[in-house]
């Protein structure tokens, strides 16, 4: 869908690459940050969807997620992007729209990408 733009919350280069390919070939725009505290209001009110990364050295993913959703108040659906596929139950519980396994299956990705923008959660890995 065109005129989507996704928020990559990445410290991994390799990582957002993939991902923003698979988003501009969707017609996504896509930023991406490498680091929480390079997040600003402008960057998190373009999104309308994130992907989150768990693992990251300055914080991680579920601290992000909780100032997400509590500090800065963000309705967007926000996707666990993750190796820790064995994190799902957590995510889910703590309120996560779902998560995208990495390596990302190319794939699936459109399907995976066509149930977030109709605001379902994604859980399956394909």
């Amino acid at each position: 869908m065109f005129g989507v733009h996704a928020l990559i919350i990445e410290d991994n280069q390799d990582s957002i690459t993939v991902l923003g390919q698979l988003l501009r070939g969707e017609g996504a725009t896509y930023s991406a940050v490498t680091r929480p505290s390079q997040l600003s209001m402008e960057t998190l009110d373009a999104a309308s969807v994130i992907f989150l990364d768990l693992d990251m050295p300055e914080m991680n993913g579920y601290q992000v997620f909780k100032m997400l959703r509590g500090e800065y108040g963000i309705a967007a659906p926000i996707i666990a992007y993750t190796v820790n596929t064995n994190e799902k139950a957590t995510t889910r519980q703590l309120g996560f729209d779902g998560m995208l396994a990495k390596p990302v299956d190319g794939a699936c990705f459109h399907d995976q990408w066509e149930r977030i923008l109709a605001g379902e959660s994604i859980w399956d890995d394909c």
